[in-house]
């Protein structure tokens, strides 16, 4: 209603998520990212990063899989989201979806990577102690040439 989608039907969005399935979702999100970058002079030295469990009640979901259990949700399969924000205003980079039984410090290998992919280079890396290991920390001082990480 605050949208006014009033048009906008399941069908429809479906179709739509469809077509994004068929992009190159890595793509997509640099080409959105550099966008917004640019229109809005958008700093990227200040890098936030943090992942997540979700929980599916249902047996379908590929990468859904039986992970370390938190917040007292036991007996179903999870995966882990992790996002890229921009420091100030809280812009989001990008998003990564990984299986459930995948670590969050080893989900960050992939997340330097990611950043280098984004031309990020320099600046303050902010994460939680869920995501420290001293692989980690290495591999962020080296590949993104951080001034501090916090």
């Amino acid at each position: 209603m605050l949208l006014n989608l009033d048009g906008l039907t399941e069908s429809k969005l479906l179709i739509l998520l469809s077509f994004l399935e068929s992009k190159d979702i890595e793509k997509l999100q640099k080409d959105i990212f550099e966008n917004v970058k640019n229109c809005y002079k958008l700093s990227s030295s200040v890098l936030i990063y943090d992942v997540t469990n979700t929980y599916f009640c249902g047996k379908k979901c590929s990468i859904g899989q039986f992970g370390k259990e938190s917040g007292g949700v036991k007996g179903w399969p999870l995966i882990q989201i992790g996002l890229g924000v921009t420091f100030s205003p809280c812009i989001p980079i990008f998003h990564k979806v990984f299986n459930g039984n995948i670590h969050d410090s080893k989900s960050l290998r992939d997340i330097v990577t990611t950043f280098q992919n984004y031309n990020i280079r320099r600046g303050i890396f902010v994460f939680d102690r869920g995501i420290t290991s001293k692989v980690n920390l290495y591999e962020i001082k080296k590949i993104l040439k951080v001034l501090k990480v916090s």
